[in-house]
Formats: structure tokens, sequence, C-alpha cells
């Protein structure tokens, strides 16, 4: 692996990304629903309290699988990975890029960390709030008012929760960019690229939501067992009560791994090259 060359393929894609009006709508959405998700719970905890019982805090389940969320993945992830590959594709330059003196593999590499960034750059917003939800009191002192100031602290929450969560939605954005780059590597066109992520995303929907109805699965020598490791917002949940579970995340970095291996045969397949 060539770091230079990898840096160039991510830089252009950035680039590339960002001179599309298109995606900045699509920052901008992901923003809103964030701000969105934030006045929720802040009427959340001022009608109802913190809960006794930290599973039900609402603090913890907004960097979990809330329904802001999962809604934001489920549209956001399928745009923004399915011009990866399958975009270079349709409009002609794939054959001019993967014919030149830089390797198959740095290219993905390159196109899966353009990915993660664009991706890990739409849920930074949610800890972001959070954040300033745990410095700012809700006071405004400044100009009669028009300027925010700290005036003490805010809601009252575990440090560990704040940085498990923002690791958790980290590893999170690495995996869907990794699922992202082989389907899109998969596809010809971007349209069944984001279709087959989207498809891919309702399924571990399903599987999540199949492990909650028995108990979030915990229940060991069961079916669930089979599932679980498929079931990515119950891991979402796990970073999310404040633990950093080490098993969890050298599982997810071997998926990545094993996603962009797969991405790589996939283009070989596809464009039937000796690359």
């Amino acid at each position: 692996m060539n770091p230079a060359l990898i840096q160039a393929i991510w830089q252009w894609e950035l680039r590339t990304f960002f001179r599309r009006p298109a995606h900045w709508l699509v920052l901008a959405a992901a923003v809103l629903t964030a701000a969105c998700a934030t006045t929720w719970l802040v009427a959340l905890v001022a009608r109802q309290g913190l809960p006794p019982r930290l599973d039900d805090d609402p603090i913890r389940q907004f960097l979990g699988p809330n329904l802001f969320l999962v809604g934001t993945v489920m549209w956001v992830a399928p745009l923004l990975t399915m011009n990866l590959v399958a975009d270079d594709r349709r409009r002609g330059s794939w054959e001019l890029l993967v014919t030149s003196p830089t390797p198959l593999a740095e290219i993905l590499v390159g196109k899966f960390l353009a990915g993660w960034t664009v991706l890990a750059t739409c849920l930074a917003p949610w800890p972001v709030f959070l954040l300033l939800l745990a410095l700012w009191n809700g006071r405004a002192t400044w100009l009669g008012g028009w300027i925010p100031w700290p005036a003490g602290a805010g809601f009252d929450m575990e440090r560990g929760v704040l940085l498990g969560g923002t690791l958790g939605l980290l590893v999170f954005a690495g995996v869907l960019s990794a699922v992202g780059t082989l389907m899109s590597a998969w596809s010809r066109r971007p349209l069944m690229a984001a279709l087959a992520m989207a498809g891919w995303l309702g399924l571990l929907l399903m599987i999540t939501l199949a492990l909650s109805w028995t108990g979030d699965g915990r229940t060991p020598g069961t079916w669930s067992d089979w599932l679980r490791p498929w079931a990515l917002w119950h891991h979402l949940a796990e970073y999310s009560r404040g633990a950093i579970p080490v098993r969890r995340l050298a599982q997810q970095a071997v998926f990545i791994t094993a996603a962009l291996w797969l991405a790589h045969r996939t283009c070989r397949w596809v464009d039937g090259g000796p690359r």
C-alpha cells in the first residue's frame, strides 16, 4: 500500500464531492435532522427528567438507534456511497483510472476513506450537539440574549457516554462506507448501488428489531447467537451505553477489511480485467 497514492485518491474524491450542490443539500439535511433530534431530547428531559433505568436514558439513546438517527442513515448512506465506483463507470472515467499506474487496491482504499470521511461528517453533529448541551445550560446573556454563552453546566451526563457514542458513530460510518464501496463496485449504475445499499440497511434493521423482540438477543444458546454479529444497530447501542467493546471493535475491523477485499474481487470480476 502506498499512502501517498491513497491520499491522492481520497483528496480527489472529497473535492469531487464538495463540488456537487446536491451533496451540500444532503449535508444540510443531516445537520437539520440532528438539530431536530436535539430539540426532541431537550423537550423530553425537561418534561420527564432522567429515568432511573440507564437503558431508558434519552441521553444514551440519543447516540444510539433512535428514530432520527436511523432515518438519517437509511437515506444518507446510500446517496453518499453510490457514486464511489459506479459513477466513474457511468461517466467512462473508471477505465482510465484502473489502467493508470495506481493499483486497484489503493484506488478502493482511497475511495473508502473518502466515503468514511463524508459519512462521519454527516454524523458529527450528533455528538457535537450533545457536547453543547453538556456545556451550556440554556442561558443567553450577551447582547440582549442574541449570543448564547455558557453560564454553568448543562445536562448531567457521563463522559463515557459521549466518548463511547462518538466512537460508535465513527466505527459505524466506517462499516457503512466499506459496504457502500462494495455495493458501488458491484454496480454499473449509481442507482443500483443505492438500492443495494438501502436493501442491506433494511435487512440489518430487521435483524436488530428481531433481536430486540427477543430481549436484545442476550439469551445464550439460541438462534439469536447467529444474528447478533449482524445486528449493526444493536452494536451502536452498545457504544452509546458508554462502554468500548474491544471484541466488537475487532469484529468490525475484520468486517471492513473483508468488505474491501470483496470490493477488490468484485471490481476484477465486473470489469473483466487482470487487475
